[in-house]
């Protein structure tokens, strides 16, 4: 069930994870160099013990277009 969340935004892998009912940690890692512009917190490690999921959560520049424009 852990690598389902891989990837995902972790808002929305929260949410899921406490309906289905498990109690939610959130990990916050950030990198030596900041990203400017990184604003979309996605799921980087997932880890269940018990009814608690802690994830692991890094944010990333998912909007491309932006600096197109």
């Amino acid at each position: 069930m852990e690598r389902i969340w891989l990837g995902r935004p972790a808002d929305e892998a929260a949410h899921s994870l406490v309906k289905a009912g498990y109690t939610v940690r959130m990990v916050p890692y950030a990198g030596r160099r900041e990203q400017p512009g990184a604003e979309d917190a996605r799921v980087m490690r997932c880890r269940i013990e018990g009814n608690t999921a802690e994830l692991t959560v890094c944010k990333f520049v998912t909007d491309v277009m932006r600096d197109v424009e």
